[in-house]
């Protein structure tokens, strides 16, 4: 059960982001393929040369994201009493206050949990440029800005899911009922 002295912390899996570079890898050179066969037959050389360049990039963005995590000693998600601290996206959100948190809902077709802002805006405006533009767009289709996603974490969808909404509960309860 959530004491108010406790934290629980979700670390980086290893063997996840293996599977995420192993993917990778295979994105690179399926997007390698069509780049030399389209080379060798000629042609429509114009048109699959820049198709194939996509997952070829799309792969080493994934890699140097992972290479990233990797090194990385810090816990992937933390859950205390004062709030959610992510460390997992490339977005980085860093530090949530439970105050801020309006609800926390599941998205289980995609896999990933969403914690709705009270003032989504806020968050939005402390991004880059590019972030922001991400996150606006996102926001008018889903409704949401913050989304975690246990992919990379050492937990499944049920446990990241159960353990934010036990801990934001019980944010809840005490903020209603102070003792």
């Amino acid at each position: 059960m959530f004491t108010q002295y406790m934290t629980t912390e979700f670390y980086i899996n290893r063997k996840k982001l293996l599977k995420g570079i192993a993917m990778a890898v295979i994105f690179i050179v399926f997007g390698i393929t069509v780049c030399v066969v389209a080379l060798q037959e000629g042609g429509g050389g114009w048109i699959m040369i820049p198709i194939g360049m996509v997952p070829i990039l799309a792969g080493c963005i994934t890699i140097l994201l992972n290479m990233k995590r990797w090194n990385d000693k810090k816990p992937g998600l933390v859950l205390d009493r004062r709030g959610i601290t992510i460390n997992t996206n490339s977005f980085n959100d860093g530090f949530i206050p439970w105050q801020d948190v309006l609800m926390i809902y599941s998205d289980e077709f995609r896999g990933v949990m969403n914690v709705g802002l009270k003032e989504p805006e806020h968050y939005i405006s402390k991004l880059s440029f590019f972030k922001r533009l991400i996150l606006k767009w996102n926001y008018k289709q889903n409704r949401g800005v913050v989304y975690i996603s246990p992919r990379i974490l050492d937990c499944t969808y049920r446990e990241l899911l159960e353990c934010t909404a036990e801990c934001f509960n019980r944010y809840l309860s005490e903020t209603n009922n102070p003792a």
